[in-house]
């Protein structure tokens, strides 16, 4: 049991810092050298800055999560796209937080036992699994041109989102197993005790004792 909470813990919080690593760096798309120079420049893009490479500067977004509709940086990208991408992934994160907290409160043996807070943790898992397929999918269905490709920030999100789905595995394990207790524990070892003595009853037997008479004794 140790072991599944151990493996749910680095779990969350390889993701949560996978998916902040995704959020704060502004390669998630760069654009093709041989695209057209009069719609684009060459350079990176992410949810919140866009680099361009030749300048070696970095302009941040004007009006993060305003979901305003006008061409960011260039067209065909729009600013309403970016923050509903960065919206789920922004609640994502909350979920991939609440499910490292109950897993931290399910460590103690207390909480251990309540059933609801594993149903609870599962719930959140699959929850924040769902949101970070979500945005990413939602943000590759706006950007559909031969001018943009896949940056390292968008792989790792996508790392950060597989391991939001293998996480759901454990979670669901514990829902499959039934807490260890010390009234349960003190039963076994009565138990196991009382066979040991009885299997040793059985295996060593009763000495039989003899009375020894003088054959010299008159009766």
């Amino acid at each position: 049991m140790k072991t599944v909470l151990w493996v749910l813990l680095l779990c969350y919080l390889s993701s949560f810092i996978l998916m902040v690593t995704s959020i704060c760096t502004s390669s998630w798309y760069t654009t093709h050298p041989l695209a057209p120079r009069d719609q684009t420049s060459f350079g990176s893009v992410g949810l919140i800055e866009h680099c361009d490479k030749k300048k070696a500067v970095c302009m941040e977004r004007v009006g993060i999560l305003k979901f305003e509709v006008k061409a960011w940086p260039y067209r065909p990208l729009k600013n309403r796209d970016f923050d509903v991408s960065l919206l789920l992934l922004i609640i994502a994160l909350v979920c991939t937080v609440s499910g490292l907290a109950l897993t931290l409160v399910l460590c103690f043996e207390a909480c251990h036992r309540k059933r609801w807070l594993k149903w609870l943790l599962l719930f959140i898992s699959i929850k924040s699994a769902v949101l970070g397929i979500s945005s990413v999918l939602y943000l590759d269905s706006k950007v559909k041109s031969e001018q943009f490709r896949h940056g390292w920030s968008s792989y790792v999100a996508w790392l950060s989102v597989v391991i939001l789905i293998f996480v759901n595995l454990p979670a669901l394990y514990l829902l499959h197993v039934k807490p260890v207790t010390h009234g349960n524990v003190k039963l076994n070892d009565y138990t196991t005790s009382r066979n040991d003595t009885t299997e040793n009853e059985y295996i060593l037997p009763h000495s039989k004792q003899f009375v020894y008479l003088d054959i010299h004794e008159p009766e």
